[in-house]
């Protein structure tokens, strides 16, 4: 068990699939644009990260800490912090037409088309998590497998982010990963 109070860990989420993530701002032709930041990049906010880091977690074990969302009461921020994220390269968005179905007749419905602009597969992001083990309370070594546990299945490409994941888009996997201890003067 480590003995300094912040786990780091960097790595790079690659795409295996197109992908949207939600967006912010008007558009007249787009139904659901990509999520951009104050300087039009493309952006993966941390908090969407933090929910389906939260989300592969939940599915790997019965209950979570408390100290990383486990308990909806409790009050404390998630020792968990990731850090929002921008494509290492530049990459050109495509518009993707969409419908919805009826759950009844699993048939198209009349005048459901949609919109969705994407990023192809291959685009790169780099990835950041901080975890502050000094409020970790007694749950530090359980919070610290959890974490490894549910990065592992991102690692083996169960990494699943942004809108559609269903019908095939958003489909990650987690690479190049690098993990450090730090102590408070180091950080």
């Amino acid at each position: 068990m480590s003995t300094k109070p912040f786990i780091l860990i960097k790595g790079e989420l690659i795409q295996q699939t197109a992908a949207s993530f939600g967006g912010n701002g008007d558009d007249n032709w787009i139904d659901h644009i990509l999520c951009r930041d104050g300087k039009g990049r493309y952006t993966i906010r941390g908090e969407s990260l933090a929910g389906a880091l939260s989300a592969t977690a939940r599915r790997l074990f019965k209950q979570l800490p408390s100290e990383i969302g486990g308990d909806r009461n409790h009050k404390s921020p998630s020792v968990w912090r990731l850090f929002s994220s921008h494509p290492t390269q530049s990459a050109d968005s495509s518009v993707r037409q969409n419908v919805c179905i009826h759950t009844q007749t699993g048939a198209a419905m009349d005048g459901s088309l949609f919109d969705t602009e994407t990023l192809p597969a291959g685009t790169r992001w780099p990835f950041f998590l901080e975890i502050d083990l000094s409020r970790g309370g007694e749950n530090k070594e359980r919070i610290l497998a959890i974490t490894l546990y549910a990065l592992q299945a991102w690692v083996d490409e169960y990494c699943w982010l942004g809108r559609s994941v269903a019908r095939g888009t958003g489909w990650f996997s987690l690479q190049n990963i690098q993990i450090a201890e730090a102590d408070w003067e180091q950080w």
